[in-house]
């Protein structure tokens, strides 16, 4: 039995600069660097049960989506893997398993501005 599938190829939403800063994919740097991050979450969509996007929050309340085609950077994954305390196992957990997922948190040590 042969059946057609359509592959459909999600684009890339974020890249990291050459200045290891976080840029989206299709416009300017957000002048966002690693040591902003605050957290990295995993949301799964609850009516599409293969679908998930994450999203970067930084310690200045603001946040980006990644998609699973930015993971495939092996610049962007490097990018995760220097976060204090990253375990990988946790990102992979969290986009194969739905539900809403804490990736990684900074750790409480680390004071945040607040506004």
């Amino acid at each position: 039995m042969v059946t057609d599938t359509e592959v459909t190829t999600v684009a890339r939403l974020v890249s990291i600069d050459g200045n290891g800063r976080l840029c989206l994919a299709q416009g300017d740097p957000l002048d966002v660097i690693a040591d902003q991050l605050y957290a990295v979450v995993v949301l799964w969509d609850p009516d599409d049960a293969s679908s998930w996007v994450g999203w970067l929050t930084t310690t200045t309340r603001r946040s980006v989506c990644f998609s699973a085609s930015d993971l495939q950077d092996p610049v962007f994954q490097n990018w995760l893997r220097a976060l204090p305390g990253w375990e990988h196992a946790s990102l992979w957990q969290a986009t194969t398993c739905p539900g809403l997922h804490l990736v990684w948190r900074r750790r409480a040590t680390t004071e945040i501005p607040t506004l």
